[in-house]
């Protein structure tokens, strides 16, 4: 009896064929899952998480700090004055124009000097350190420059005394000391413009000056 081998070896050759497709196409589709399944968590992550592009982010505009109480620097009392003055005219500029307006008519320029003139020169009386601790302290218009005048000035002021609003006939402190003393400084009477001095200690008017207009 004779035996087929070639049929054999050819069904043999036909059913390797076919595994090795089948096992082809197993490993293709697995790959096609694998890919499938990262795709699938990939939008996932991408749905959870806001991406927001670096060009149209939101940021928080930054805030301007006038003064940190926290700070290690310190900054002069004009600064500061200066600093509230400049947020404050930013912050309500239709107001501080009417103030400003104001206050143009608690003062008088006269030259280079632009002198108090509001009803404080009629009732406020001081020792000399104390007129002078007055001016400084003096908030016009705006200003935190004021300074007590010397006496020469002072004399000016009294020849256009016509032209305050609010003055007295008696005696302004000066910021000129007395050489020959240093318990006495100057002053001026608005009742008739005498320089004399006076105790360092006697309660004169002030009426406060700062140069510029």
């Amino acid at each position: 009896m004779q035996t087929n081998t070639r049929g054999i070896y050819a069904n043999n050759s036909t059913a390797s064929k076919r595994w090795l497709h089948s096992n082809r196409g197993n490993k293709i589709l697995k790959h096609k899952i694998v890919i499938i399944l990262m795709s699938a968590l990939l939008f996932t992550a991408c749905n959870k998480a806001e991406v927001v592009p670096p060009s149209i982010s939101k940021q928080k505009p930054k805030e301007t700090v006038i003064w940190d109480s926290n700070s290690k620097s310190s900054i002069s009392q004009q600064e500061y004055d200066n600093a509230i003055l400049a947020y404050i005219k930013s912050k309500y500029p239709q107001k501080v124009k009417a103030y400003e307006l104001k206050q143009k008519k608690n003062t008088l320029i006269l030259g280079n000097l632009m002198w108090q003139d509001n009803s404080d020169t009629k009732r406020v009386q001081r020792t000399w350190n104390g007129a002078k601790e007055y001016c400084r302290n003096l908030s016009l218009l705006g200003f935190s420059d004021w300074r007590l005048g010397n006496k020469d000035e002072l004399k000016s002021l009294y020849q256009y005394k016509s032209k305050l609003k609010y003055f007295i006939d008696g005696g302004y402190w000066s910021s000129s000391g007395y050489n020959d003393s240093a318990d006495y400084a100057w002053g001026v009477g608005f009742y008739s413009g005498t320089v004399s001095s006076n105790n360092k200690s006697y309660m004169g008017f002030v009426r406060c000056v700062r140069d510029g207009q």
